[in-house]
C-alpha cells in the first residue's frame, strides 16, 4: 500500500505560476513527459494507493488525489480547480475523472466556476471516500492501508484492475476480464489458504 500526504500543511498548491520558466518552456511536454507516466503508474499499480488531503489540493494537486484508490480528505481540506479563472485547460486527468464521477454538466460547472469544494462537498458528490478531523487524517489513511493489507494480495489488486476497466470496457467485456481474473484466482494457492480458514471459522 503506497499513502500519499503532504508534510505541510497543504496537499498541493498546484502548478508554480511564479516560478521564472524558460522561453522553451512547454507545458504540453511537461504533462506528457512527468505527469502522465506519474498518474498512470499510480492507476495501473496493482497495488492501492490512498491520498490523504489535508488543506488545499489545487489544479493538477486534485487530479494526483483522484487517480488514488481512495482519497480522505480532512475536514478543512478541499479541492480548488483554477484552471479556467487563469485560461488553462483541466490537465492532470481532472475533466476525466469528474465526468466519470459526477457527469458533464456539473463537471463542466466545476471546472469553470473557481469556487472551493469544501471536504463536506466532495464526499457528497462522491470524490472521496471520507471526511475525518485534520488531526485524525494520518492515522484514518494507515488504518484503511492496513485494513487492505490484512486481505490477500491478489483480490485487492484483482478489484483494483477491475474497477480501473470498468469505465473503459463495455459490460461484456468487462464480465469477460473478471471471468479471466476469477480463473486465476480460483488457481491460486493463496484463494486456498482462504477458503480454507473460511470453512474452518464457521460454526
Amino acid at each position: 500500500m503506497v499513502i500519499i500526504e503532504a508534510a505541510g500543511a497543504g496537499f498541493s498548491a498546484g502548478a508554480d505560476l511564479l516560478e521564472d520558466l524558460p522561453e522553451d518552456f512547454d507545458a504540453g511536454r511537461e504533462i506528457e513527459e512527468r505527469i502522465k507516466p506519474t498518474f498512470m503508474a499510480i492507476m495501473n499499480a496493482p497495488k492501492p494507493y490512498i491520498a490523504a488531503v489535508n488543506g488545499g489540493a489545487v489544479g493538477v494537486g486534485c487530479g494526483l488525489a483522484m487517480a488514488c484508490d481512495l482519497t480522505l480528505m480532512a475536514s478543512d481540506g478541499f479541492f480548488l480547480f483554477a484552471f479556467a479563472g487563469l485560461g488553462l485547460a483541466p490537465d492532470g486527468g481532472t475533466s476525466w475523472h469528474l465526468v466519470r464521477q459526477i457527469g458533464r454538466k456539473r463537471a463542466f460547472d466545476i471546472l469553470t466556476g473557481g469556487q472551493r469544494i469544501t471536504a463536506q462537498e466532495c464526499h457528497a458528490l462522491g470524490l472521496v471516500n471520507a471526511v475525518v478531523a485534520p488531526d485524525e487524517l494520518s492515522k484514518a489513511a494507515r488504518e484503511r492501508a492496513r485494513n487492505l493489507a490484512d486481505k490477500p494480495w491478489r483480490g485487492v489488486a484483482f478489484a483494483k484492475q477491475a474497477v480501473g476497466q470498468a469505465a473503459l470496457l463495455s459490460v461484456g467485456d468487462l464480465m469477460s476480464l473478471e471471468a479471466r481474473l476469477q480463473s486465476e484466482a480460483f488457481a491460486s494457492e493463496e484463494f486456498r489458504a482462504a477458503a480454507q480458514a473460511f470453512r474452518s471459522a464457521r460454526p
